[in-house]
């Protein structure tokens, strides 16, 4: 059955699909780092009514991705980020596309993209997406 989470969910991921080739996407919950493969995991946390505006909803997307965790050069402690700090630009650009290209499809209003962190434990890094639309528990 289609609805504006699923449809947006769906969408980003074909879209990260296609801008990190190398990459495994996965749409659903995953946590944790990855030893043999490049992963990329699109899920939400769901839907909450917007702050002081009942008519209206946010919906958000995590996109978490991990690149293959390659042992690090024995003696370099801490860790070079310069893998995460990349990655992380690299999300972020291929993100910003999306809020102009997704946006309007199943009735979302606009998105944006609102933060970028590295996870340095899991050697990865997550991506938050907000979107706006009518408040589907909203009774007219």
């Amino acid at each position: 059955m289609a609805n504006i989470l699923t449809d947006w969910r769906a969408a980003v991921a074909a879209h990260l699909a296609t801008t990190f080739p190398t990459y495994t996407v996965y749409s659903g919950y995953r946590d944790g780092r990855s030893s043999d493969m490049d992963v990329i995991a699109v899920f939400s946390p769901g839907i909450r009514e917007m702050a002081d505006r009942v008519h209206a909803a946010e919906h958000r997307l995590f996109v978490r991705i991990w690149p293959r965790l390659i042992p690090p050069v024995p003696g370099e402690e801490p860790r070079d980020p310069e893998q995460l700090e990349q990655l992380a630009v690299d999300l972020e650009a291929a993100l910003r596309v999306v809020q102009k290209t997704l946006a309007t499809s199943s009735g979302i209003w606009f998105t944006r993209l609102t933060n970028v962190e590295m996870d340095y434990d899991d050697w990865g890094c997550q991506a938050t997406l907000v979107a706006w639309s009518k408040n589907p528990a909203v009774i007219a």
